[in-house]
């Protein structure tokens, strides 16, 4: 395993220089208008914690490679109870694997990072996400939205929802998406769906040193189902989406941004 990371030393190195180098605001993505809203405090704070959470998670030990296709390799772990998830049920989330993913993408970093900020693709390339909608813009490059899935398992999981805080952090060297978990007024849970947790999730896209048309590419995902996914069976089949996914996203990120 440790021959499969040799190849991204320097891309950690140079995320953890230059994720707090932003170029500016997204306008593709609205603003906050004005001061941060009071029940979201320390808005540019928290989304520095989250990124150096995410950034300490795939750089640290225990990875488990589980799957190679082409040039994607998939590792998996168990997190440490001492990770923050900003608010997530940590002590629940511990059955399930955090996954991470690596591959070359043939397509620019600046058309990857388009698609993440426009709502209307995101069907494009996750095949789980059926319904989106953002609820509010709550900072810089950082806003809080609903999303929803269809049923998992063959219909023995019942969809999901989720409400999320997503943050947008353009770099010298590339860019980076990162979630967590949020509550919010207008996304209530409901009898509709299972409320899940997107505990922590992260996208880094970097150019490619060797080919400015191509793309260093990492996701990582970790979480939390609830509902039948806290039995055993419910969390092996949850385990085995999460294993078999990034390949089906990583694939399908790709053709979006090839896309006339």
């Amino acid at each position: 395993m440790e021959g499969a990371f040799q190849q991204f030393d320097s891309f950690f190195r140079n995320l953890a220089k230059s994720f707090g180098h932003a170029k500016g605001d997204l306008a593709a993505i609205g603003s906050a208008g004005g001061n941060e809203p009071v029940r979201y405090p320390d808005v540019d704070k928290k989304n520095d914690e989250l990124l150096s959470t995410m950034f300490k998670v795939a750089e640290e030990g225990g990875w488990q490679e589980i799957r190679r296709s082409g040039s994607i390799v998939i590792w998996r772990k168990r997190l440490s109870s001492d990770v923050s998830f900003g608010g997530g049920d940590s002590e629940r989330a511990q059955k399930f694997f955090v996954v991470m993913a690596k591959a070359r993408i043939k397509a620019p970093a600046r058309k990857l990072f388009d698609l993440f900020l426009d709502n209307s693709r995101v069907p494009e390339y996750n095949e789980h996400c059926k319904e989106l909608k953002d609820l509010e813009f709550i900072g810089k490059n950082t806003k809080i939205s609903w999303a929803a899935t269809g049923r998992f398992g063959g219909g023995l999981l019942k969809a999901r929802d989720f409400v999320t805080r997503v943050h947008y952090r353009p770099m010298q060297t590339g860019y980076v998406v990162v979630n967590r978990p949020e509550v919010h007024e207008d996304a209530k849970p409901t009898n509709k769906f299972v409320r899940a947790e997107v505990l922590l999730a992260g996208n880094v896209m970097m150019q490619a040193k060797d080919n400015p048309e191509e793309t260093d590419f990492m996701v990582l995902s970790h979480v939390n189902p609830g509902g039948i996914a806290d039995t055993t069976l419910g969390s092996k089949v949850i385990n085995l989406l999460c294993a078999n996914s990034p390949v089906t996203f990583i694939n399908s990120l790709e053709a979006a941004a090839n896309r006339k």
